[in-house]
């Protein structure tokens, strides 16, 4: 294994312990996980005491409210979860969001030729600013690396 990708898994918990929001999500999401081991768990006591009392003690009654709380236990750690995959998600897109936004605002620093980009303004650094307002920035950046790049319209 490659020295940086044991890494990973720190930078990635950095990243979400950074976040405030993916923070209380991954929080979130751990305690809807220990609540789907706890219902898990009371499923197997339940289906021990159907066995033990019910079956082997011969008590029908054991047998029929073991069965509902099994039901129910079940219906839990379902709904446990299914909440603990949404909290993931969310985790994930809050990060991830964050991010992208990290990135794309280090990237709108850097400048391409005579053009450069800070923020959300396209800064005039050599005569290009008529390029890019006639035919868009995203445009002449994409067409800049399939090589066919235009030359900016007079007028």
């Amino acid at each position: 294994m490659r020295r940086g990708a044991r890494r990973l898994p720190q930078k990635l918990l950095a990243a979400v312990w950074a976040d405030q929001w993916g923070r209380s999500w991954l929080l979130w999401s751990q305690l809807a996980l220990v609540g789907m081991v706890v219902s898990d768990l009371l499923t197997l006591r339940a289906f021990r005491g159907i066995v033990k009392n019910g079956i082997l003690g011969g008590d029908i009654d054991w047998v029929v409210w073991g069965v509902l709380f099994m039901a129910v236990f079940a219906i839990g750690s379902v709904l446990f979860s299914t909440v603990t995959a949404w909290f993931a998600a969310r985790v994930g897109e809050e990060v991830g969001h964050r991010l992208r936004c990290s990135v794309h605002e280090q990237v709108s620093q850097v400048s391409w030729g005579n053009v450069a980009i800070h923020g959300a303004r396209v800064v005039d650094v050599g005569g290009h600013v008529q390029l890019v307002a006639a035919c868009g920035f995203y445009d002449r950046f994409v067409s800049h690396f399939r090589g066919d790049a235009t030359p900016p319209a007079a007028g």
